[in-house]
């Protein structure tokens, strides 16, 4: 019988048209002492290296990417930049959500400075979503209210949290105009595509 050491992680962030070309390192120590392997992975960020981690998830047997854990870049208190990276997140939670058929009731970010220290703000969302625009909506408003300019930023990660199943978010969303539907059948359609031809094939305006 075959044995997998190492399936597939999805990354997080966009490395461009090869992500061999920056690829430095990986290692699968055990980092939450669970008994299982995870995936630390290194990239050459240009003037800072970049540091992704992922931690074995064994209900869902998948990898779940931890922000808290990983250093994306170098540090920066550029709000477009940082509201850049959390975009690409929510569509990131926004895709897991529908594979695992939940809606999210509240989001929560979290924020490493440069001294790293960690702050982590959450947000009771108006209805259940996982509208990748409703979730970065969310995260991007805790970011503005409570990052402190002062200091640059090393981490930004955002988390869906207070998950309910499909059918009681639906149930308790008031979105009635239909355009909760039109952008929840447009998601899985940006799913399908990234599932088939890679994360790179879709990219929202800011992050050209």
């Amino acid at each position: 019988e075959d044995q997998i050491l190492f399936g597939y992680v999805e990354y997080p962030i966009a490395f461009g048209a090869d992500v061999w070309d920056v690829f430095r390192g990986i290692d699968f120590a055990d980092l939450n002492d669970d008994g299982d392997s995870d995936v630390t992975m290194w990239f050459d960020g240009g003037d800072s290296n970049i540091t992704l981690v992922w931690y074995w998830d064994a209900e869902s047997c998948q990898y779940v990417f931890r922000p808290e854990a990983s250093q994306l870049g170098e540090d920066t208190a550029d709000l477009a930049v940082l509201k850049s990276v959390l975009a690409e997140l929510s569509d990131d939670i926004s895709s897991s959500l529908r594979r695992e058929k939940l809606f999210a009731c509240s989001v929560q970010i979290q924020l490493k400075n440069n001294l790293f220290k960690v702050k982590q703000y959450q947000k009771r969302l108006e209805c259940p979503t996982r509208l990748a625009d409703e979730l970065f909506k969310a995260g991007a408003q805790l970011l503005e209210e409570n990052m402190e300019m002062k200091n640059p930023l090393r981490l930004i990660g955002i988390t869906a949290c207070d998950l309910v199943d499909e059918a009681e978010g639906v149930q308790l969303s008031f979105l009635t105009d239909g355009r909760a539907d039109r952008m929840e059948e447009l998601g899985a359609r940006m799913d399908g595509l990234k599932e088939k031809y890679g994360k790179s094939v879709i990219k929202r305006a800011s992050q050209l």
